[in-house]
This record gives C-alpha cells, structure tokens and sequence, in this order.
C-alpha cells in the first residue's frame, strides 16, 4: 500500500524564540477547506489538514528556529496531556537555537509528535535556503524523504514567501525522477483574506492550487513536443478536454515514432479540420501550442504525393536532431519514388523489401529513373543510415552527416529535374 504523505512546513512565527514569552505563535481561526467544509479552530494549517485529508504519516519541514516548542505545547494541550517527559521536552527544545543540538533530539520531539497525533511524524530540519548550494541541498532533502510510489498532500502556507516556490519547483522534478508520485493535494490557507483577522469565527479559506501543478505539468508535456517532437505527454494532457484532437495527436505521434509515413498527410488534415471546430481560445494551454500544430502540418499539404512527405518530413526529423530517423525518411522517400515510377505498388511490404539495390547504380538506363544526383543522394544516405543503425557512428558524426544528406536534398530539389518530379 503506497504511504499518503502530506508535508508541511513550520515557520518562525515572525517572533524570535524566548523562553516563557509566546511571541513565535500564529494566530487561531477556523478555516474553510476547498469543497466547503468548515474546520475547527487551530493555530496550524498542518494540523487541520492532518484531520480533513487520508494521509498516514506526516513529515514537518522546519529550521532550527521554527516553532517547535509552541507545536508541542498546543499539542500537549489540546491532548490534555500530563507527561513529564513532554514537559522536560518542551524546556529543553525552548532553550536550543543551534542546528547539532536541535539534530541531537529532533527524533525525540518527533516520536512525541507521532504520539500526539496518532500518526507517524518525521521532522525535516533544513538550514536557511538562500543559496544555490542550499537550495539543491533542500530539494535532496525533500527527494530523500519522498518514495516512488507515495501519494502526496503538500502544505505550503507556512515558512518564508520563496519556501514553496522552490518546495513545488523541486517536486516538480522529483516527480519527473519518480513517475509513480501522484500529488493529490497542493494547500494554500488565506489567512490574510479576512475581513477581520481577530474573528476567529470567519473561516480562512484553504485553496488548492492543484491547477497551478497541473499547469507545471502541460509545460514539461509541451516542451517536450516542441523541442523533441514528442507529443506522448501531451496527448494525455489534451485528451480530457479534446479527446477528438488528443486521438489525431496520438496517431501522428505513433506515425513518427515509427517512421511510417503512410497517410499522414491525412492525419494531419484530419488534426486541422478538429482544430478549426475546436475553440482553442476557450483553452489557453491549448490556444499557444495552435501556431506549432499548424507549423507542422503546413510541411504536408493535402494531396501531396506520400513519397514527397517521406522526404519532407526528414527536416522536421533533422531540426529535432532525430538523425536515424532524418535519414531513413530520405532513403525511404527516394525508394517510394523509384517504386512508383517502376510501376510497383509502394505500400506493398513483400515488394518493398525486395526492390532490388541495382534500381540505384549502375548503367545510365537504371539511373534514369531517379536521375544520377538522386541516385548518389540515395546511397549516400543509405550507408549513413546503416552506419547510425549498426552503432557505427558517434551522435556528432550523424549530426554532421546528416546534415550534409539536408544540405544536397537542398541543392537537388532546386536542380530542373526534381522541379518536374515534384509537380507530378
């Protein structure tokens, strides 16, 4: 069974810790949940939440002057507890303002957390983030307390303004280093909403920015298709609003991940003509990514020859450094090409397989087809591509060549020869 984990931080209090005096304290309100429901009165946003959501162990995010010893006071309190060994607990965490004494028995203070509120509680203590250095050590801090499979509430209502920002900003790539976290809450109470901060009786409203992760989430799903021409993230991000375009996404994606280019000229149609009934203006994550879906499809004009789309498509593969695949839509075009001017069906796989090589060299009669610029193009890439396939070449030599292959495409298609081939 995964741990449902939630975790929060503790601030300061905006007092300096002193002994007997309750300046590190925040201030007691009833507070209103996301899906309405009212909580009861408490000082600590963790400790409501503790109650309202299903987590089964807690861990409390702090530095060495948090406020721990007004946590375990209001807890001893509320629980009605007469310890002795709390009491002693509380007068000797009061008086500790060093990070190595508080190290010594912060297991201490958290077993009696654990006691107190019935649930497994581990406290993280954490130096001041200000720094680069300081800000990995803490998001290592927050990656070492966090499994793969765990479920996560995460708090980030308490501690210095830029403590969340760089709490979600390293869970967003934890979850990235473990995909198997799924964050099922992101908390925000709004004390500062009220109208009257004194009227413990009106409720502060806890928000939960799930959106605002869901958001982070569409941005590493949109890089990706931008970047790296991988729409495999995206399309499970478009799919509950659009389902219709998150299927045309999915079925060009599976077509380029594949290099089979057969009708993807009409996939694309098909992804436009959903776009144009679509209201992408309703959907602003969707509405910017409109001008890279239709970069993609202009490449492919309905009616194009499909041979011509194999070759096209090779740019598109070579801008995102998709040098195998560059290649191999060159070599597969130019065959696509030959076929059909031979008269064989290019879609027929037995025929395609055994096409014979001399269709590419040899005496003038068996070059006339592709014409000798074509010809030479097509071995050349073809014994590049069988380089990369066979782990014959380094990632900078097939970008190298590779690169070479688009720059004589470039020069061929602007020779008389192609210019009559392309208008067929």
């Amino acid at each position: 069974m995964a741990n449902r984990t939630l975790i929060t931080y503790l601030g300061t209090g905006g007092g300096k810790r002193t002994k007997g005096i309750a300046s590190q304290t925040y201030r007691q309100t009833v507070y209103r949940m996301p899906d309405g429901t009212l909580t009861e009165k408490s000082p600590f946003v963790g400790l409501v939440l503790n109650k309202q959501i299903d987590c089964n162990e807690i861990k409390i995010f702090g530095s060495v002057g948090s406020m721990w010893p007004t946590l375990l006071d209001y807890l001893i309190d509320k629980n009605n507890t007469e310890n002795d060994l709390y009491n002693r607990l509380v007068e000797k965490v009061w008086d500790l303002h060093e990070k190595p004494e508080l190290e010594q028995i912060k297991d201490e203070i958290a077993d009696c957390f654990s006691s107190l509120l019935g649930k497994k509680t581990e406290i993280i203590l954490h130096d001041r983030v200000d720094t680069e250095t300081r800000m990995w050590s803490f998001f290592d801090l927050l990656a070492s307390v966090i499994k793969d499979s765990d479920v996560v509430f995460m708090d980030i209502t308490h501690g210095f303004r830029h403590l969340p920002i760089i709490g979600i900003t390293a869970l967003s790539y934890i979850s990235t280093i473990y995909p198997n976290i799924i964050l099922q809450g992101l908390y925000y109470a709004m004390f500062e909403s009220k109208i009257n901060p004194n009227d413990e009786s009106e409720p502060a409203p806890i928000l939960d920015l799930l959106p605002a992760w869901d958001m982070i989430q569409w941005f590493h799903a949109s890089r990706d298709y931008i970047v790296h021409g991988n729409a495999s993230d995206l399309v499970s991000k478009v799919e509950p609003i659009k389902p219709n375009l998150a299927k045309s996404l999915k079925g060009i994606n599976d077509t380029l991940r594949l290099t089979f280019i057969e009708t993807l000229d009409t996939r694309f149609s098909n992804m436009k003509k959903e776009i144009n009934r679509s209201e992408l203006g309703m959907y602003p994550q969707l509405n910017y990514l409109k001008k890279y879906f239709d970069d993609m499809g202009n490449l492919f004009p309905e009616g194009q020859p499909e041979w011509k789309n194999q070759i096209q498509i090779s740019f598109w593969f070579y801008e995102h450094e998709m040098y195998q695949q560059a290649l191999t839509s060159i070599v597969e075009g130019i065959k696509s090409y030959a076929m059909i001017e031979t008269g064989l069906d290019w879609k027929d796989r037995e025929k395609r397989d055994s096409f014979p090589k001399e269709q590419f060299k040899g005496g003038r009669n068996k070059r006339r087809i592709l014409g000798d610029d074509l010809a030479k193009l097509y071995i050349k890439a073809n014994k590049w591509r069988n380089e990369v396939n066979h782990g014959g070449l380094l990632f900078k030599e097939a970008s190298s060549m590779t690169k070479s292959v688009m720059d004589e495409i470039d020069r061929v298609f602007q020779s008389p020869f192609l210019d009559d081939l392309l208008k067929k």
